[in-house]
């Protein structure tokens, strides 16, 4: 008898930034998304969230309309008249560090970019790989 079990995803950590540097406002989502909209919520218009523990930056376009409350809203809602609707755009994502978009932001040594490869492109030789060691039937298989 197999049993699977799915583990609910982390929580994350997402540091408001202003003119480049750490504000004191921090927001806890699973998603850069969901910090996103709270961000956008308390009235920020250009978002930069840095994920804490690296140095990525996710970057969001923020408005508030106010919206009529739909039919399936409780009553004290729809008594309320209008309610505040916040939505998010995802510009780009870029390091902290280098201010650019780098191939790995969380790894950075003394600002500068890393590259994670055992060969580099150059390096790369067909000769490397035998076509027998390849079945057509390993690739056709439905799992």
């Amino acid at each position: 008898m197999l049993i699977e079990v799915k583990l609910m995803g982390e929580k994350k950590y997402f540091v408001l930034m202003k003119d480049g540097k750490d504000t004191s406002q921090v927001f806890a989502s699973r998603q850069p998304r969901g910090a996103a909209l709270k961000a956008a919520t308390r009235g920020a218009r250009d978002i930069h969230l840095r994920e804490r523990g690296t140095h990525r930056v996710h970057v969001f376009k923020g408005w508030t309309e106010m919206v009529t409350p739909p039919a399936s809203a409780p009553a004290w809602l729809r008594v309320k008249g209008q309610i505040k609707k916040a939505g998010v755009k995802k510009i780009r994502i870029y390091c902290a560090v280098c201010r650019d978009q780098c191939r790995n932001p969380t790894k950075h040594r003394s600002g500068k970019t890393t590259r994670s490869r055992s060969k580099s492109d150059s390096d790369f030789d067909k000769s490397d790989f035998d076509k027998s060691d390849f079945d057509k039937s390993d690739f056709n298989k439905g799992d």
